[in-house]
């Protein structure tokens, strides 16, 4: 189905001149791909005079949409509006549409649009009747039946885009746009709001860049960049959290506006807001476990590493029990029980043994996490850690040769020989 639109000198630009660029439903769920030229080949009524390519805007990525010098936008624009009032002179004429028009609405200090016709003829508006289309404008102007109307051009026709090459006429600034933001976001749902508002004149489109320490998309919804506010109607527009569970860090999400080439407003300060956004979930604590390069820590005097750390939020106690097969204090060095750790700081305690010649089975020691009563922060799923430390002192037997003849010695627990 074709749109109840005209599409009237546009300039398409995209990936290659030639391809694609429109489907239209042609029959009940039968979809026909078009090429630009194929459109307005097809449907001249409805596409007509558009053109491809890149337009060439001085620098784009700075919201400068002005034209290069060899930009196939410039004089390939069309007139916004005709005249339908029979040639003559006059201050008054009567045009197909007016609604373009600006005449300063009666804001002390502010003047109308400044107009040209195709025959090149320029006046400035002082007066715009919306009921008959009629503009007033001064001085008065000569004009043709039929011809078009812009509003002030450089070259032989108005450029494509708002912004026109050539023509230093600032436009009229007559408004201020403003931005504020409300409420307390947090990720169990509760929303946050910005809201953009405009003091005076008409419509206007309003843009901003997204900012913040959060990420727009996965920490939050993500939001616009643009929209239309009047002074009657402001725009609103939600900072939705999406709820994980995740523990992480206080998290910022921010709108800056900024002022597009050609924007007939100017922002107030300041330009951008931002939300703050608590994690709800609890930070989590983990503890984990190194030995020696050999494997473990060994009576000759290799420790182990015992290592506890939170992944988010801020400083926070932490607390443990020792258990184990072997005596804290006479196998290994006594260790203490709590530290206060950060993500930024993780806690390290050693596990030290302590040298003895007695004949001892192989000995563990372990650390054991504990949740303290009123703790804002949970324990992550392995919450102890063991070591194993091996005995060094060994049960020697062998064949002794004496003086007198061979024998045998057996040396039990405590070192005592006893002669076979």
């Amino acid at each position: 189905m074709i749109p109840d639109v005209i599409f009237d000198s546009n300039l398409i630009s995209h990936t290659s001149v030639g391809q694609d660029i429109a489907r239209i439903e042609t029959a009940h769920q039968v979809f026909t791909d078009y090429t630009l030229s194929e459109l307005q080949a097809t449907y001249p009524a409805t596409f007509l005079n558009n053109i491809e390519g890149d337009p060439l805007f001085n620098d784009s990525a700075n919201y400068n949409f002005t034209l290069q010098d060899t930009s196939p936008a410039i004089d390939t624009g069309t007139w916004l509006t005709t005249v339908v009032s029979a040639s003559g002179t006059s201050t008054q004429v009567q045009l197909d549409d007016s609604s373009y028009f600006f005449d300063g609405w009666g804001i002390a200090g502010e003047t109308g649009d400044l107009i040209k016709t195709a025959t090149g003829v320029t006046a400035t508006i002082t007066n715009v009747n919306s009921g008959t289309s009629e503009i007033t404008v001064s001085p008065a102007i000569s004009w043709v039946q039929n011809e078009g109307v812009a509003l002030d051009y450089a070259g032989n026709a108005p450029d494509m885009g708002y912004v026109e090459s050539g023509v230093t006429t600032a436009p009229t600034v007559s408004a201020a746009v403003g931005l504020a933001a409300g409420g307390s976001p947090t990720e169990s749902g509760t929303t946050g709001i910005f809201t953009f508002s405009v003091d005076s004149g008409g419509s206007v489109s309003v843009e901003w860049v997204l900012a913040g320490t959060g990420t727009w998309g996965t920490d939050v919804e993500m939001a616009g960049v643009s929209m239309i506010i009047s002074p009657s109607i402001s725009g609103v527009t939600y900072l939705t959290p999406i709820d994980d569970t995740d523990a992480e860090s206080t998290e910022s999400f921010g709108m800056n506006l900024v002022l597009p080439a050609g924007a007939n407003y100017t922002l107030l300060s300041p330009s951008g807001v931002t939300l703050w956004m608590p994690d709800d979930d609890p930070a989590t604590v983990s503890i984990s476990n190194v030995g020696s390069p050999s494997g473990g820590p060994t009576e000759s005097g290799t420790t182990g590493q015992v290592t506890f750390s939170v992944d988010s939020g801020g400083s926070v106690s932490v607390e443990w029990v020792l258990s184990g097969s072997g005596t804290w204090g006479t196998d290994v060095e006594m260790s203490g029980t709590s530290m206060i750790i950060s993500p930024s700081i993780s806690g390290v305690t050693y596990l030290t043994p302590i040298a003895d010649a007695l004949i001892e089975p192989a000995e563990t020691f372990g650390y054991n996490l504990i949740l303290p009563s009123g703790a804002t922060y949970q324990l992550a799923t392995l919450t102890g850690v063991t070591f194993t430390l091996p005995n060094e002192v060994v049960l020697w037997s062998g064949t002794i040769t004496f003086d007198n003849g061979p024998g045998e010695i057996s040396f039990g627990p405590g070192g005592v020989g006893v002669m076979q």
